[in-house]
């Protein structure tokens, strides 16, 4: 099961008209963000989600109840236990197919405060040693730009999408194990086994009760992994 929720809050220019009215090119072009737009994500597989969606960890990730709280085993051919997803190898047709089976497995991604914002380049825009001019120029080597592709300084003009992340103040005490402040993303993974299955539906088998490898992501400050990130990524060049 995989679901998703996304929450965007725009502070934009409107204008108010009794009757609907049609906006023309230039009228739309006149347009812009006030704030830009603060971006919440939350990706679940086989979890249960942050039911408040407020821009808080709660570190609440677990399995959905209704899926027997991943864990526990059936036959080969029951979903005793469904909290699973899996890869077939390709050309491999042994018993009617293998299949890598991840079982056991619930997991969340939450991204906060991830805003977007609008701009150009501005003259603060330089040459770096990543700096590649052929990024921008077609397959016979003409320039796509309007300012032209041979230097990062003929692009300030440019218009550029913002993803930026606000600075949080982190801390981490090597003593007790702790750390606080961890809070633009969230991410928590739980696969309790992992084997092979073989059949046309050997997704859905566990014939194979045992497993040779396990995998769990999280911190001492519950069942996910905060992680901070901070600063601006400018895309250009569309």
């Amino acid at each position: 099961m995989l679901k998703y929720w996304l929450g965007v809050l725009s502070l934009i220019s409107v204008t108010a008209y009794s009757q609907p009215v049609a906006i023309d090119d230039a009228s739309m072009a006149q347009v812009v963000g006030r704030d830009g737009i603060a971006l919440q994500i939350e990706l679940d597989l086989n979890a249960q989600g942050d039911s408040s969606k407020t821009a808080t960890l709660n570190n609440d990730m677990k399995p959905l109840a209704s899926l027997n709280g991943c864990v526990g085993t059936g036959t080969a051919t029951t979903e005793g236990n469904p909290c699973r997803f899996a890869f077939e190898a390709a050309n491999h047709t042994y018993n009617g197919g293998e299949w890598l089976v991840f079982k056991d497995a619930y997991a969340s991604l939450r991204i906060f405060t991830l805003l977007l914002d609008g701009s150009t380049l501005g003259s603060a825009n330089s040459n770096t040693a990543y700096f590649d001019p052929t990024r921008f120029q077609s397959a016979t080597g003409s320039c796509l730009l309007p300012v032209g592709c041979a230097s990062a300084t003929a692009m300030n003009g440019l218009n550029a999408l913002i993803f930026s992340y606000p600075a949080v103040a982190t801390s981490y005490s090597p003593s007790t194990g702790l750390s606080s402040g961890y809070t633009s993303m969230q991410m928590g993974l739980d696969i309790g086994r992992m084997s092979m299955e073989f059949g046309a539906t050997g997704y859905n088998y566990d014939a194979n009760t045992n497993g040779f490898l396990g995998i769990k992501m999280a911190d001492n400050n519950g069942p996910m992994a905060g992680i901070a990130v901070q600063g601006k990524a400018f895309v250009y060049g569309f």
